[in-house]
């Protein structure tokens, strides 16, 4: 448990090996590799509100006693089994909330301005929206009694499965065919950054596909609607990829 927070940080050099072998949407190494800056560096400057959010999550954690799971005294395995389902629900719901809501679309509307979709867009997000999905999912946890190391160790399972649902490989049809029986793919992922609304609003889970399927809004590469486009309509390529326009761009 201690060493697996390393598990994204072995995936990602993988993942972006396999993205230039095997590519889904084929894009100039020159226009990757500053794609990958701008992100990287937008995340960067966002991870810098979380040193304010810090104490929240270490007093959250000290009460987390008052949940649904301390009645239970359920075995340690089973909550830590029913805690990755149920927040992989409460990951899946905001999700798609933010894509209802107007207030929260205007700040997720960045995530989905990306023209290029790669490993490096699992964490193009906006400050303000990292900080209330974090206050999201924390409060969560204390009405459910998650505790932190659940809490955790879902958080590195979602950070994993973010970045290999972003990335840009093409997995064999076969083998895709089967991980979608149960997890989201980058074939699957890739639909939902359509700039097609109703691509767009489908295939909102992050882990599981499970709830897509249950309140339907799962869809297959094959129904698809024809000249399937990444972004958001309106939205230039270049502009897209301007640090200037990821800050600003909810307030516009």
């Amino acid at each position: 448990m201690d060493n697996i927070w390393i598990i994204p940080y072995l995936l990602l050099p993988v993942l972006v090996f396999f993205e230039f072998i095997f590519p889904i949407h084929q894009t100039g190494l020159r226009e990757s590799v500053k794609h990958y800056l701008i992100n990287s560096f937008f995340y960067l400057s966002s991870k810098i509100l979380f040193l304010f959010m810090a104490p929240l999550i270490l007093v959250s954690f000290e009460i987390y006693e008052i949940g649904v799971f301390n009645a239970l005294d359920l075995n340690p395995t089973l909550e830590t089994i029913l805690s990755l389902i149920l927040l992989d629900f409460v990951v899946w719901l905001q999700h798609y909330l933010t894509h209802e809501i107007g207030l929260l679309w205007k700040l997720h509307r960045v995530h989905h301005s990306d023209t290029i979709l790669d490993c490096s867009s699992a964490v193009r997000f906006h400050p303000f929206e990292l900080c209330l999905s974090l206050i999201y999912k924390i409060s969560f946890c204390m009405i459910l009694g998650i505790n932190y190391q659940n809490y955790i160790l879902f958080e590195i399972i979602l950070v994993t499965f973010a970045i290999f649902g972003h990335s840009n490989y093409k997995i064999n049809e076969k083998i895709s065919r089967v991980i979608e029986f149960v997890f989201i793919t980058p074939r699957l992922h890739q639909i939902h950054h359509s700039n097609k609304n109703h691509e767009m609003n489908s295939n909102f889970g992050t882990i599981l596909n499970l709830w897509d399927r249950l309140f339907k809004r799962f869809i297959t590469s094959g129904e698809v609607q024809a000249h399937f486009e990444l972004g958001l309509k309106g939205i230039e390529k270049s502009e897209a990829q301007k640090l200037s326009f990821l800050f600003t761009y909810p307030f516009k």
